[in-house]
């Protein structure tokens, strides 16, 4: 018989058995069973007016356009103009597809580098709500070229999915496209390793636990009922030693003790096969890790614990920080006397203090800048997100003056900083596709080995992908900034992300390595009409940015890193000097508020202590609320956010704390533990108050 297995979760086991003979078994070529074009009349051929196809004013269908026969064509003259041509999509939930179509580009400006010019992308919707969308600018005046998107769709089956063809904004030339493509792309087991959080095994007693996700079918022929097993063989890379271990699939998680190995370097393998059919249906390689005594892990200096905190020099430390640009004496002021803890300069190892740059001296350059840090109080994120080839940044391969390559550089960096008391983590991806987490992987590797002492922390909108990227660090964070223009009352952009990550990232424990990438700006900072930015934009309000930040706290992150200080300040869009400046006097405060609410929460977010579960009945809209307990376990927070958009209201309850609070007068106390929450839009409260 011949049956199909359809996996669309997180599967789990915990063991201890011994690993199956693999020997013998078949290896399922997946990649054979990548599915067909769902898109209707994909290369423009049927119908003389693009049926299938909701065509812009820009827009003809000609043998001109096509790679063989017709296709479809954008010619723009007036760069006034911008129109979209779209088709909807009905795809599979929790699949992972590939998106592509060829691209020609004549007639623009040669001189435009990494612009809008002939684009595709595809756009995720929840009713006529935008949720997500991605997309591929294709480069310069080029003949035929296919441009191609990786993405994993939603668990929800009701989501409709958009492929989109257009011309950027401003742009004139043309652009011709034809034989476009959305097919499946077979089925992928993604198993993640969530502990450790980092790539370091305590060689006295090395364990594991694993997340596995499976997209799409295995198809095969079956003589039993499948029985699913995770194979992991632990390889020492300097030595012979090899074990391996074995768990049954079941729910979530699969737990693996090794025992004691020896201290060094190793590879793992993580093989899924059916047993029962003797068929391997997937493997994992290229996971490495290095086993450290207990003391050489217990004496690092920044370090992920098994709950997802961060240490810093053995103690709890919650990261609450800001995207800057650079460095100066007033940005150094406002940072001090903030309740911001670290920062990010995207200048990364470029960093420099005014006045004190010299030329092929960017080692000392560095620590001279980390020195007026560590002095304020102000840690050190290192960002190396142009540390893969396809930037074109111009020191990406330099350092002090020699050409020495891109990573011997990042070898470089890491000698540097890895001693100095500012630094906190090593930045390694901004927003890369889940086509490249494989480089991710191999830098996190690299710095990993290179410097033990300090996490990697890498960042994602991609949220639907996550899976993808589970291995690429030791922290991950997601990005979502709700509020995008006048009209925007919602956050259920954070909601999506939160529910990705516990579904892939969090331990049979409860805990995840995950930070919020938040809203700390105007989207409008990069519009240059000032009618247009005052009539569609604004800031969020400080109860907004409140609210956004928790959210996240509510789904368990462990770290927040807001965007961005520098648009904050110095991103002018319509504005000239002066306005910038009074803008930044009004909104700084209201930015610091919510960092401020953050830092209050510490002794709460960081506390090990059980707290009592929080009975939700929602009566409107979505509430979302959880409770946290200090280290003496006898004072309580409850945070309680409304999603929006429009009311939220709901009857928590609060087992053992009849007596709570209400910080923000959105809550009435009804008594006996219960408390009514109500609320408009994006909101927020927070009960405080003793465990009695």
């Amino acid at each position: 018989m011949k049956f199909t297995l359809v996996f669309c979760g997180i599967v789990s086991a915990v063991l201890l058995s011994a690993a199956p003979d693999l020997r013998g078994y078949k290896v399922l070529d997946a990649a054979g069973t990548a599915g067909r074009n769902v898109l209707r009349n994909p290369a423009f051929d049927e119908g003389a007016e693009g049926k299938e196809w909701s065509l812009g004013k820009e827009a003809e269908i000609s043998v001109a356009h096509g790679r063989n026969q017709r296709g479809l064509g954008l010619r723009r003259t007036d760069p006034g103009v911008y129109s979209i041509n779209t088709q909807k999509l009905r795809l599979k939930p929790n699949t992972k597809y590939i998106a592509g179509v060829w691209i020609r580009n004549e007639g623009f400006d040669p001189a435009l580098k990494d612009c809008w010019l002939g684009t595709f992308g595809i756009e995720w919707y929840q009713g006529k709500r935008n949720l997500i969308s991605s997309y591929v600018k294709s480069t310069g005046n080029a003949d035929w070229k296919l441009y191609t998107l990786e993405f994993t769709t939603g668990k929800d089956p009701a989501l409709e999915y958009v492929m989109v063809l257009f011309i950027g904004k401003g742009r004139t030339g043309t652009a011709s496209f034809d034989d476009a493509f959305v097919r499946e792309a077979g089925p992928q087991w993604l198993p993640a390793v969530l502990s450790p959080h980092t790539l370091h095994l305590d060689a006295s007693g090395a364990r594991m636990e694993i997340g596995s996700v499976i997209l799409g079918e295995f198809s095969y022929p079956q003589t039993a009922k499948p029985h699913l097993e995770c194979v992991a063989v632990l390889q020492g890379e300097d030595s012979g030693f090899r074990t391996e271990r074995s768990g049954l699939l079941r729910e979530n998680r699969i737990a693996f003790d090794f025992g004691k190995i020896p201290e060094g370097n190793y590879h793992l393998e993580l093989i899924l096969a059916d047993t029962a059919n003797k068929v391997i249906l997937s493997a994992r390689t290229g996971l490495r890790f290095q086993a450290l005594s207990s003391g050489t892990q217990a004496a690092r200096k920044v370090q992920i614990d098994a709950f997802g905190r961060m240490l810093v020099n053995g103690k709890p430390f919650l990261p609450v920080g800001l995207f800057v640009g650079g460095v100066n004496e007033e940005d150094l002021r406002n940072w001090s006397h903030s309740p911001f803890n670290f920062v990010m300069p995207y200048g990364g190892a470029a960093l420099k203090w005014p006045g004190e740059f010299e030329k092929d001296r960017d080692s000392e350059n560095l620590l001279r800048a980390l020195d007026k840090l560590q002095a304020a109080g102000i840690r050190f994120g290192c960002n190396l997100l142009t540390s893969y080839p396809h930037f074109t940044h111009p020191g990406k391969s330099r350092w002090d003056g020699r050409e020495i390559g891109i990573d011997p550089r990042v070898d470089k960096i890491a000698d540097v900083i890895k001693n100095h008391p500012a630094t906190l983590f090593y930045y390694i991806c901004d927003e890369l596709p889940a086509s490249r987490n494989r480089e991710i992987e191999e830098r996190r590797i690299q710095l990993s080995r290179r410097d033990p002492d300090h996490p990697a922390l890498a960042v994602y909108f991609q949220y639907p992908d996550l899976a993808f990227y589970s291995n690429a660090q030791d922290i991950a964070g997601l990005i979502f900034y709700p509020v995008a223009n006048r009209d925007s009352r919602s956050m259920e952009l954070i909601l999506h992300n939160m529910e990705a990550a516990r579904a892939i990232l969090e331990k049979s424990n409860g805990t995840m390595s995950l930070w919020a990438v938040g809203q700390a700006f105007n989207w409008g900072c990069y519009e240059k009409d000032r009618k247009r930015y005052e009539m569609l934009y604004r800031y969020p309000t400080e109860h907004e940015y409140i609210a956004m930040a928790l959210l996240p706290a509510i789904y368990g992150v462990r770290g927040w890193l807001f965007y961005s200080y520098h648009e904050l300040r110095y991103v002018p869009g319509s504005m000239d000097e002066t306005e910038k400046k009074i803008e930044f006097c009004r909104e700084w405060p209201k930015v610091c508020a919510m960092g401020k609410v953050l830092r209050e929460l510490e002794p709460f977010l960081l506390s090990l202590q059980k707290a009592p579960e929080v009975g939700v009945e929602t009566l409107r809209g979505k509430v979302k609320a959880r409770a946290f307990a200090d280290d003496s376990g006898k004072q309580l927070r409850v945070l309680v956010t409304g999603i929006g958009p429009g009311a939220s209201e709901a009857v928590l309850a609060v087992p053992g704390s009849p007596g709570l609070k209400s910080r923000f007068g959105k809550t009435e106390n009804l008594g006996g533990g219960k408390y009514r929450f109500k609320g408009t839009d994006i909101c927020c409260d927070i009960l405080y108050g003793k465990v009695e």
